[in-house]
């Protein structure tokens, strides 16, 4: 079921092969996205699970547009951007100061993944786009009454 073969193959490849490739890698990760359903749900603290999934939300909804990686799609990545902005929205007030390194290192490392010639696009890159942020560590906090401790 795995593959390493690149989503976009080579320009001299038949267009026939190219979508053939594309869709099974494609099926692959969907149903490998599918079995890790109760690993995105359990994530803890639940700001950390709810932020994970609005990056995985965004990966499905808007990085790519008929399967292809949007030209502009990096944009979304730097401040201000349409993600940037999305992953701050879900973090109450109270806490954006808090959550704001854990967002600003899955922006880079989306922005390190997606910034990937197109040719190293495989399944195990397509996992890691995915897996990126659940692997970003959730910030320690302690009450504000024990920081100077």
């Amino acid at each position: 079921m795995y593959s390493d073969d690149p989503v976009r193959v080579d320009t001299t490849v038949l267009l026939e092969e190219r979508s053939e490739t594309t869709s099974r890698v494609h099926e692959n990760v969907a149903c490998w996205y599918g079995k890790m359903a109760p690993y995105w749900t359990t994530l803890e603290p639940p700001i950390r699970k709810r932020l994970v999934l609005r990056v995985h939300q965004w990966i499905a909804e808007s990085a790519f547009v008929n399967g292809a990686l949007r030209d502009d799609v990096l944009d979304d990545l730097g401040p201000g951007g349409r993600l940037a902005i999305a992953l701050t929205e879900v973090v109450p007030g109270a806490d954006q100061q808090h959550w704001r390194p854990w967002i600003r290192a899955t922006l880079r490392e989306l922005r390190r993944c997606l910034g990937s010639p197109p040719a190293l696009q495989t399944e195990a890159w397509w996992r890691r786009l995915f897996l990126g942020p659940s692997y970003m560590r959730a910030p320690v906090w302690r009450p504000r009454h024990l920081r100077s401790l």
